[in-house]
């Protein structure tokens, strides 16, 4: 579970011990010094007829030098290693013609034919592309220390350094969109700062955490957002965002208790490791990014305003009546009418400018590498002043001048300065009053007194790890990990004195600090059973713990302008002040038996213990088991299987894993209260400590295949799951007489998950110096309530009109529906009234009635085109796709029900003319359903709640590799990439954006409205290599 140096060759371990006992150094005597007279003397003639091969190996996707690449000469017993420059040396082969080997792991192997000529030096240059289907590479995640991708039963993800490289992503959740299996990345936004939220294999728990475990080089890391002091803004950075896609190797995801079990407590929601970049012996590599870019929004909001509800044009004001029509509104002079504090660009976007820079380098020696990488950039947003300002540091080194022994230390330090807007359903927001128009809440509808309020982040992020690994014998390992994250953010909203909506003034300071430690150990033995059967015992343990201190204060009353600090104000409005601490550990055994390397069955078992269990349970249950067993048969092994199929896994794995109760669930909390005579104190009990409380449970099965056909042109992988959770953390509030004020988690929930995911890579074309190849994936998942374990409920009810509802799926949405919507010029009528006929049947009011659709995505699919042309050229073309759910639009329904809506106006001044006259065909071209979505101050919020479906067009790109011959002053590689993002969408649905979610990174529920959408982002990208 944490980084890996090394991890066993079954064929080199069997070999070696076979020949120890014939490695002597006896009986060699004067014969041995003859050879070697004879061979001195045959040097000369020797060299005459022989040369070198050198050459440079680079990844056929990008261009980028490959290290560590075995090359030699087939039948020779002549060959190299690649450097860190891709570049090898084979010395004294004969001449002639011969056939030179490129071996990688997760490469395929690639030939060339050389001539040598006697004393001269043939120069090869190839390019490797990753295999279809590799099973050799190690993985790390999920797995005691490190094994084969051969060897593992559930399904791993892994998301490449080159595709990174072109993902082109606005933050690395964007990256991970659609690129991963199992993996789902909801919320986009055009604000500058904001993360997503990602969850793998949809809802994992109701009132748990919902987001994966996060581990960089072994050391975990919080997942989720930084804290928004007060909400003004509605959207949040993420811990995420605190790391570069430039310093990732690879990142690896295991998406459920199948294959999460060794991780215990916490991993039911999955685990997502990322691996950052080490050195490489040779000299000095040095990398330098350049990235210069524009970001805008387009239209904004229905198309056929033309001032994009005054976002894109503040200087007209659009408006519709029954006699004119669409039109602009004009003074008494006949003037265009613009909004007051309307910039003077007339518009309230701007092309924004994104900037960023960054310098890295690696190398070393055979006991000594490093990598170490510094960047600096600025992202403006779209609506000044948003702006993100990042700095990142990073520095990892390894340790290898030790007998069997290696260290490896990786750093990392983040500082980043975020200015947000406040925006969002917000009275104060931008987007909720310029949309509004004279009906906002500024004063004299001067939509730019928004900005009078500041919210500024600083953010600080460090994490330092320290992997140690120890070889005593060929055939054992131990690993020992530890390491600190540590961040603190400062985030300081203020209103100044004399503000338009609180005169007086206001400051609140919020700060947060959290500290996760993390210890790991693990140890593996490898033992040959026979010639046939190995045997792989792994034992363990792991420590973690997790630290949030947090202080915020509010304060109010200035006596005048300028910098304020707390101090400043007249009153302390509110102090708050959070202190949590939790930790957990445990220890697992396992036990791998592998049958000639083509058969492998695992079986495990972790126990865990956590300090917020209650005292109760912990008594009762000393650890809590968590059971794993896995099997996988690489069936292409056996000779009998087809050439032309080259590889085919059978995969199989069932596990349990549990999500920690939330710290305060089994501590009972008092808090002082009083009557109105202040002398009289008393106390309520704030929370009431469930001494039974223990820990969420799952249960995953998974089973699926993975193949290779036709030599690498046709790849497919496929996977089935299904999951219960039971013990599940549901809030049940007491009764009353208790005298307690909040609900108390109980283990009382059970729901189910399935799903299916599956991916197909095609390589279309391959020619000498033009390569094609498509990869889609697509995932199925639903989430369905079981119980709620309350029988005196059988749902919650969320913001944003999301349920949890017994029978159904997770987050849904729920609401009247309207009965006579296809029905033209009538007024709606609606399930929860009288004698409702909807399809043909009689409604009757029952809570059923009420569903509409999941909140959440069901299937996503995405599909990438890659292309590389004349060896040179490499295009690239992503997109991404979201179907089967349905989103409550907020703006919309809001904006209708005032009379705001652009596409409602005719609508809405038909109705209110045909009801005044009391003549329906002034409305009879529209339904029921128009009608009830547009009827000022009778549209009802489940008039609003539509299908999201969408295909986005996610990136596209085009690198040019600069030709050697033109490189000058040192460079050694150059490329030049034009990259475009968020390019267009296809979608039905109304409002701003499907994606555009409000809190994206932070709601169970979902909701859409008041949040601009995602910028497109054009940009040139040089690499220069040194």
């Amino acid at each position: 579970m944490s980084n890996h140096l090394f991890a066993y060759d079954r064929q080199r371990f069997r070999g070696t011990r076979k020949g120890r006992g014939q490695a002597t150094c006896g009986g060699i005597g004067g014969g041995a010094t003859l050879l070697v007279l004879a061979l001195a003397l045959l040097a000369n003639p020797l060299s005459a007829q022989s040369g070198t091969v050198t050459g440079t190996l680079t990844s056929g996707e990008t261009g980028e030098p490959l290290s560590n690449v075995q090359v030699s000469i087939q039948g020779s017993g002549l060959g190299s290693v690649s450097n860190n420059q891709g570049r090898f040396l084979i010395l004294e082969v004969p001449t002639g013609e011969h056939e030179l080997v490129a071996q990688l792991i997760g490469f395929r192997e690639e030939r060339a034919t050389v001539s040598v000529s006697a004393g001269e030096s043939a120069l090869v240059e190839l390019s490797m592309y990753p295999q279809a289907v590799e099973l050799e590479g190690m993985v790390v995640t999920g797995t005691a220390i490190a094994a084969q991708k051969r060897e593992v039963g559930n399904s791993i993800s892994l998301v490449t350094s080159d595709e990174l490289l072109y993902a082109g992503a606005i933050n690395l959740e964007d990256a991970l969109r659609g690129r991963a299996l199992g993996v789902s990345v909801t919320g986009s936004s055009g604000t500058a700062g904001a993360g997503s939220d990602i969850l793998l294999r949809g809802t994992n728990s109701v009132n748990g955490r919902n987001r994966p475990l996060i581990y960089v080089d072994g050391v975990r890391m919080p997942a989720g957002t930084f804290e928004d002091a007060t909400g003004e803004s509605q959207e949040h950075a993420t811990f995420l965002g605190s790391i570069r896609e430039e310093d990732i190797d690879r990142i690896e995801i295991i998406k459920g208790p199948a294959a999460s079990s060794l991780y215990g407590t916490d991993a039911s929601a999955g685990v997502i490791q990322i691996f950052t970049k080490k050195g490489a012996p040779g000299a000095p590599r040095w990398t330098m990014n350049v990235q210069q870019a524009v970001q805008r929004i387009g239209h904004v909001g229905p198309d056929i305003d033309p001032t994009g509800l005054r976002v894109n044009d503040c200087t007209r004001q659009f408006n519709h009546s029954l006699e004119e029509g669409y039109h602009f509104n004009r003074d008494e002079s006949g003037a265009l009418m613009s909004d007051p504090g309307c910039p003077a660009s007339g518009t309230w976007l701007r092309d924004a400018h994104v900037q960023d820079y960054s310098m890295s380098v690696r190398g070393g020696s055979q006991e000594v590498t490093y990598f170490a990488s510094g960047a600096y950039g600025i992202t403006e947003g779209v609506i000044d002043p948003n702006e993100s300002e990042d700095v990142n540091v990073r520095a990892n080194f390894t340790f290898s001048g030790f007998e069997n022994f290696q260290i490896n230390l990786n750093n990392f330090y983040t500082r980043r300065d975020i200015t947000w807007i406040p925006n969002g359903d917000n009275a104060e927001g931008l987007l909720f009053n310029v949309a509004r128009g004279d009906q906002g809440e500024t004063p004299d509808n001067d939509d730019s007194a928004v900005f009078d309020l500041t919210q500024d982040q600083v953010i600080n992020h460090f994490n330092t790890s320290a992997n140690i690994d120890w070889t005593p014998m060929d055939n054992m390992r131990h690993r020992l990990t530890f390491g600190l994250d540590y961040s603190n953010s400062h985030f300081v909203t203020q209103r100044p004195w004399l503000f338009w909506n609180n005169p007086r003034g206001t400051r609140t300071v919020d700060i947060e600090n959290r500290r996760v430690i993390t210890l790991d150990y693990a140890s593996t033995y490898l033992h040959e059973l026979t010639s046939d059967f190995t045997s792989t015992t792994s034992i363990g343990a792991q420590y973690n713990q997790n630290e949030h201190l947090g202080n915020r204060t509010d304060v109010e009353g200035f006596i005048g302008p300028g910098a304020k600090v707390l101090e400043n104000a007249e009153d302390v409005t509110n102090y708050n002040e959070d202190r949590s601490a939790t930790e957990g550990g445990g220890f697992f055994l396992q036990e791998q038996i592998g049958w000639r390397n083509r058969l492998f069955v695992n079986v495990g078992l972790r126990a865990d213990t956590h300090s917020s269990f209650g005292r109760e349970y912990t008594r009762d249950v000393r650890f809590t088991m968590y059971p794993k067993a896995q099997a996988t048969y690489t069936v292409s092994d056996h000779d009998f299987w087809p050439s032309w199929w080259e590889t085919f896994r059978l995969r199989g794995a069932y596990g349990e894993s549990g999500e920690a109760p939330p710290a305060s669930g089994s501590v009972t909390v008092f808090e002082a209260s009083s009557l109105a005579d202040e002398n009289n104190l008393g106390f309520i009990i704030q929370n009431l400590a469930n001494l039974s409380l223990g820990p969420e449970r799952a249960e995953e099965y998974e089973g699926g295949f993975d193949a290779s056909l036709f030599q690498g042109i046709l790849a497919l992988n496929g996977t089935y799951y299904k999951r219960r959770t039971f013990d599940g953390l549901i809030y049940v509030a007491p009764a009353p007489s208790n005298g307690v004020a909040e609900s108390i988690p109980q283990n009382v929930g059970i729901w189910d998950s399935e799903g299916i995911e599956v991916g197909v890579d095609f390589l279309v074309f391959e020619g000498f110096t033009s390569r094609v190849s498509i990869n889609a994936n697509y995932q199925y998942n639903q989430t369905t309530m079981v119980d709620l374990g309350d029988p005196q409920f059988e749902q919650f009810t969320f913001n944003y009109l999301n349920r949890y509802r017994t029978g159904r799926p997770i987050p849904s949405l729920y609401g009247k529906k309207i009965c006579n919507g296809d029905e033209m010029g009538a007024l709606p009528t609606y399930t929860d009234d009288d004698n409702c006929i909807l399809n043909g049947v009689e409604i009757q009011n029952h809570p059923d009635t009420f569903f509409y659709a999941p909140s959440r995505p069901p299937h996503e699919a995405s599909v990438g085109v890659r292309a590389t042309l004349f060896n040179d050229f490499i295009l690239d073309v992503f997109g991404v796709a979201q179907i089967g759910h349905w989103l409550y639009d907020d703006m919309a329904q809001e904006l209708a029900a005032d009379g705001l809506w652009p596409v409602c106006w005719p609508i809405n001044n038909a109705v209110k003319a045909g009801i005044e006259a009391e003549d329906p065909s002034l409305y009879s071209q529209y339904t029921a359903r128009e009608i009830g979505q547009c009827w000022e101050n009778e549209s009802d919020n489940e008039d609003w709640m539509e299908p999201a479906d969408y295909f986005r067009l996610q990136s596209a790109s085009l690198s040019y590799r600069v030709p050697q011959e033109w490189l000058r002053g040192g460079v050694t590689g150059a490329t030049v990439q034009l990259r475009a993002t968020n390019l267009f969408t296809f979608t039905n649905f109304s409002g701003l954006y499907p994606d555009a979610l409000i809190r994206p990174a932070q709601q169970t529920a979902r909701g859409n409205g008041y949040i601009l959408p995602p910028a497109r982002q054009f940009s040139v990208n040089l690499r220069l290599n040194f």
